[in-house]
This record gives structure tokens, C-alpha cells and sequence, in this order.
């Protein structure tokens, strides 16, 4: 009898301590987690009831693996990141090449550029697609291509001028500085400058200009403030006192026609754009800044002869690309720069618009470039000019 109750006692005892077991479990995620875990690894692994254990741990196993492929191939993939940069710089160019011309068609560096364009197509092998973006002298096209890919795609054609003067004018709002932004690809020409009078004027030569410049104001257009245009205009104007009138433009081609039409009286501007209008008899040339008489225009003089030897200038234009262009990308385009200008068809179709090729590499292209702006700051702070 005493070991019937003993045992009752021992029973009563054991589920007491379970339930107390049970009780805590309830209590502490962490041991009912626990509890869990060991009933779902009880099951035999080949029973029924263990289908969805091996289904999940298969599923684990998957992922494991998906994430440590994914891994190794990002590393893979930044070592070989070098490799393949230098595999598309070889490459180059695999595509159209987009010329930018920072001022409106039919102006001097439009033609210029276009004939470039067009001489480029055979040494890269492939098009040259022009873009004109004119604005702020020459500032909304440069911009462009400052914020550009530096993979030789995207190229700017610009006047040597809006890339010296513009940044160095008080009051420009430009908000990049063309000689560190921008990588220098070659100096490609270069071309005298002229003093042209519409034909609606009614003069004949400096002489008769500037007598009627005497008696009443008279306005000339270039293709903007800031340009090497607008610079040589302003010492046309200091060097014979007379009272000229700056009317700036977004390109030589809208000042081409207003011109034409007589809306202003005289025009600074580059041969190239303007000469087929003088044959025509539309325009009439007064004076080039050139140190000789041009070829293409004998019967006019040099400001020397006029007595203007002061007033001098001429535009010249360059390639440039965005910064940080791959060396072997930037050598390709300067042989191609070469290339160009050993083309007699492209040196002859330059020269008859009145300019000459002056092919310069990277290296000396920068250092043109800084001694340009060097000397017309000089202009700038001696003629108090500022921005409009």
C-alpha cells in the first residue's frame, strides 16, 4: 500500500514538473524556439512528414550558393574593370562620334567645322554627327560637353576665343573653366579676321566709313559677347574713336543676315562665313586684321595699310574633348586631327574659304590656349569690359 502511494506520488510529481516545463516554454520564445528546432530534426529523414524539412534545407543550400556565385562574380568583374575600359579604348570608335559647334549654322566655325566633320568620317572610320548648340558665346555648347562621357564620343569644335576670352569677362556666369575641364585635342585652323560694311550703308572703303561714323552712330554685330569678334570689334573702336554700337548675337549667321538686310551697319567677322556674300555684292569688305592681303580677297587691305596697325586678330579654332579622356583615346583622335589636315581636299576647301590649316597637337594646343587667355585678359582689364 505504501508503494502504491509512493508511486502515485513520483507520477503526480513528474507531471507536475512538466506542466511546469510546459509553463516556461510558453514564457520564453527563446526555449520554446529551441523546443522547435528539436521537433523539426526529430523526424526520420526519409519519412513522409520530412519532405518539407528537406525542402526548406534545399532551399537554403540554393540561396548559399546563389549569394557566393553573386560574389565572386562582382569581384570578378572589378578586377576586370581595367581590362575591359582598355578593351573599349581599343575599340574606339565603335560608333557615330557627335561634334558639338557651340553657335548657330552658317556662321565661320559652323563652316569650319562641317568641312572637319567631314574630313574625320575616313581616318575614325566612322560618322561624324554635327550638333550645333549656340548661347552665351560659345558657354551652353562648351557646358555640354564638359558634363559628357570622356569616352571620345562626344567632341567640341569651338573658336579659340570663347574658350579664352569668356571665362576671363566680369560678369560671365559660365560655371566652368574651359582650360581645366576640358582635355585639349589639336588646334586645327586659323583665319584673319574682317571688317565688312552692308551694302545698304552706301560706303566704299575705312575712309568713307569712318566719315560717316563721324556724323552718326553707327552698330556692328558679332556672333556674341565675349568673342574673340566682339574683342577685336571694341579695338577697331578704341583705335579710330569713333562711336560704335555692339550688337551681339548667338551666331555669326543671324548677325550674317541682319546684316545683309541692313538691320546693322558693319560686321567683325571671319572670311569663311562671310565670303560668298561679298561675291554676291551683298556685303563689302573694308579691312582685314591679317598681316598681308589675303588670297582670296586681293583688292582689300590690312589694317596696317590703313593705318590701324594696332588692330590685329584672328579666329582659330580647336577640338576639345570632356576631362579625363583615355590617353588611348586622345591619341586616335590627334592622328586622326593629323590625318585631316594632310587631306588636300580638306586643306583646299579650308582655303578657299579664306583660312589656312594650322594643325597643333594636344600638348602645344594647351599651351596656345593658355597664352590666348593670358593676352586678352590683358584686353579685357585695360578696356573695362564686362559681360552683358
Amino acid at each position: 500500500m505504501f508503494q502504491i502511494a509512493d508511486s502515485k506520488r513520483r507520477v503526480s510529481a513528474e507531471f507536475t514538473t512538466a506542466t511546469a516545463r510546459r509553463h516556461r516554454s510558453a514564457l520564453h520564445p527563446i526555449t520554446l524556439t529551441r523546443s522547435i528546432d528539436r521537433s523539426i530534426a526529430m523526424p526520420d529523414a526519409y519519412s513522409p512528414s520530412a519532405a518539407p524539412i528537406r525542402r526548406l534545407r534545399s532551399q537554403a543550400k540554393v540561396m548559399r550558393r546563389a549569394a557566393l556565385i553573386a560574389v565572386v562574380a562582382a569581384g570578378t568583374a572589378l578586377i576586370g574593370l581595367p581590362r575591359a575600359q582598355a578593351q573599349s579604348s581599343s575599340a574606339y570608335p565603335d560608333r557615330p562620334v557627335r561634334l558639338v559647334i557651340p553657335f548657330t549654322p552658317g556662321g565661320g566655325t559652323d563652316v569650319i567645322g562641317r568641312m572637319l566633320a567631314h574630313a574625320l568620317r575616313g581616318p575614325l572610320g566612322q560618322p561624324i554627327v554635327v550638333e550645333n548648340k549656340p548661347g552665351a558665346a560659345g558657354a551652353v555648347g562648351s557646358q555640354l560637353v564638359v558634363q559628357a562621357a570622356p569616352d571620345g564620343y562626344t567632341l567640341l569644335f569651338a573658336p579659340v576665343g570663347s574658350l579664352t576670352i569668356t571665362p576671363n569677362l566680369p560678369g560671365t556666369k559660365a560655371s566652368f573653366d574651359p582650360l581645366n575641364d576640358l582635355t585639349p585635342v589639336g588646334l586645327v585652323a586659323r583665319q584673319p579676321v574682317l571688317l565688312v560694311a552692308s551694302a545698304k550703308l552706301g560706303v566704299a572703303d575705312m575712309k568713307t566709313m569712318l566719315a560717316l561714323a563721324a556724323q552718326r552712330r553707327l552698330t556692328y554685330g558679332t556672333p556674341g559677347t565675349g568673342t574673340e569678334l566682339h574683342l577685336i570689334g571694341e579695338t577697331f573702336r578704341q583705335a579710330t574713336r569713333t562711336e560704335l554700337t555692339h550688337v551681339p548675337y548667338r551666331g555669326g549667321g543671324p548677325a550674317i543676315t541682319d546684316l545683309i538686310a541692313g538691320n546693322i551697319d558693319l560686321m567683325v567677322v571671319v572670311t569663311s562665313s562671310i565670303l560668298p556674300h561679298i561675291r554676291s555684292g551683298a556685303v563689302k569688305p573694308l579691312v582685314t586684321t591679317d598681316t598681308k592681303r589675303l588670297d582670296s580677297l586681293p583688292e582689300v587691305p590690312t589694317t596696317a595699310e590703313v593705318g590701324l596697325a594696332q588692330v590685329d586678330g584672328t579666329a582659330s579654332w580647336g577640338v576639345l574633348a570632356p576631362k579625363g579622356l583615355p590617353a588611348a583615346v586622345l591619341d586616335k583622335l590627334q592622328q586622326a586631327l593629323q590625318a585631316a589636315a594632310r587631306d588636300a581636299e580638306f586643306a583646299g576647301r579650308v582655303r578657299e574659304a579664306g583660312a589656312i590649316v594650322v594643325p597643333l597637337g594636344a600638348t602645344e594646343f594647351s599651351q596656345y590656349l593658355r597664352r590666348e587667355s593670358d593676352s586678352w585678359r590683358k584686353v579685357i582689364v585695360a578696356g573695362g569690359l564686362r559681360a552683358d
